[in-house]
């Protein structure tokens, strides 16, 4: 494998960027219609690590908010999903990101061939 490098990490440096307000209402609506389970993978995060994951899952904007122009009402049930962590980071690999039908439609197919 060669030799090992060894990196400096670590240090400190300023940003400057634009972050949209995300409502947790919303986020709340979304989650009391559609549970705690993921909506692609149908994970639900407790099931696998027990009570430090009680009620814990991402929810996923199907119109990313950075589009929005200004601010807007939003339908939370038809625009908000959840999704574990790793489905999220997934649909975010492309740009646009994959839609949650199109991600479930890859992962079904990619497990049948297994």
């Amino acid at each position: 494998m060669g030799m090992q490098v060894l990196k400096e990490e670590g240090a400190s440096y300023e940003t400057f960027g634009t972050k949209y307000e995300r409502n947790p209402i919303n986020r709340e609506i979304c989650l009391r219609s559609k549970e705690f389970r993921g909506s692609v993978c149908g994970v639900n995060l407790e099931d696998e690590y027990g009570e430090i994951a009680h009620n814990f899952i991402e929810v996923h904007h199907t119109i990313p908010v950075s589009s929005y122009g200004e601010s807007r009402l939003i339908d939370p049930i038809a625009e908000l999903f959840p999704v574990c962590p790793n489905c999220h980071a997934i649909i975010h690999r492309r740009n646009p990101s994959y839609s949650i039908a199109e991600l479930k439609k890859i992962r079904q197919e990619t497990n049948k061939s297994k």
